[in-house]
């Protein structure tokens, strides 16, 4: 039977203050984690064979509260968004709604969100 190894977490890996991280994903192909804060609208990377010094934030235009791959391409991502789902341009950092299920006005207490 393989023995379970064990590590002490002394110290957080990213010291990032987030508002509310989310939706971790593993790239493979480029071996990078990526998450989402949805509070302070970023994208956050990070290369897992280079470290915590590769951590890069992209900044989105609106809270996104998950991400996934879209086969084909390395440059867009589909969103969960504020207002629904949308392409995520990680080039330009230019949001594209693709389905609103959401407005402005839908629903009681909605400006509080």
């Amino acid at each position: 039977m393989t023995e379970i190894q064990r590590w002490k977490v002394t110290e957080p890996y990213l010291h990032l203050h987030c508002g509310l991280g989310e939706a971790p994903y593993y790239e493979e192909s480029s071996q990078t984690l990526r998450f989402v804060d949805i509070v302070k609208e970023k994208i956050h990377t990070v290369n897992l064979k280079q470290g915590p010094s590769s951590h890069k934030v992209i900044d989105v235009d609106g809270p996104i509260s998950t991400t996934a791959d879209i086969e084909g391409t390395e440059d867009e991502l589909i969103v969960g968004a504020k207002l629904g789902y949308a392409i995520f341009k990680r080039s330009s950092g230019e949001l594209e709604y693709v389905a609103k299920v959401w407005n402005e006005s839908d629903g009681a207490g909605k400006e509080a969100r």
